[in-house]
């Protein structure tokens, strides 16, 4: 607690963390002498949150499902045999620094089940390319028919998922990697909102 004369001016610094994951709001509130008068701040804080997936021995498509603060590939999958390898404009480009949007093949040389520390990831805009994409995913499970295209009609295949095998998706899974075939430039907008 600080005390202010008239026409006197201090710098305070207040720090917020909220303990809960998501968004938080608290009030501060700054008394006056005069008894009818009162300041109110509003501090906004976002909490982190963490996201247990498994992954299976050998090739996975992976993508970063929540926002991370360090995207190293050794910090994230320090056991990963190989680096990951993102596509684009049908070339295969290796990567040790990871994001979101992006889904990578990662070879692993056991099961694993990864542990990520971050913030939620509620919505992404992804570029596509006319072709073959390798995306990732938002941090929540989202229904095929619930994914936008822009413009509309470039949707050319199915969503396919790997493990140990390709298999056309109903859903996207967060930390997972899906590809798809779209029929000219454009984005895939995923979202937890219905449409």
């Amino acid at each position: 607690s600080t005390v202010l004369n008239p026409h006197q001016s201090k710098f305070i610094k207040i720090s917020f963390n909220p303990i809960e994951e998501d968004s938080a709001f608290t009030n501060i509130i700054i008394n006056h002498n005069d008894t009818h008068l009162r300041d109110t701040v509003i501090a906004f804080g976002r909490g982190s949150t963490y996201l247990s997936i498994s992954y299976e021995k050998g090739w996975n498509i992976f993508s970063l499902p929540l926002l991370v603060k360090n995207t190293k590939l050794s910090n994230i999958l320090p056991n990963a045999s190989s680096l990951a390898f993102s596509y684009s404009n049908s070339n295969y480009t290796p990567n040790d620094s990871l994001k979101n949007g992006v889904g990578y093949w990662i070879k692993l040389n056991n099961n694993q089940e990864v542990l990520f520390l971050g913030y939620k990831k509620l919505v992404d805009s992804i570029d596509v390319t006319a072709g073959w994409n390798l995306i990732g995913m938002i941090s929540f499970q989202i229904s095929v028919n619930n994914i936008i295209f822009e413009p509309s009609t470039i949707q050319a295949s199915p969503f396919y998922g790997y493990e140990q095998g390709y298999a056309t998706a109903s859903f996207l899974y967060p930390g997972k990697g899906y590809w798809i075939k779209v029929n000219g430039d454009g984005k895939i907008i995923l979202t937890q909102i219905i449409k």
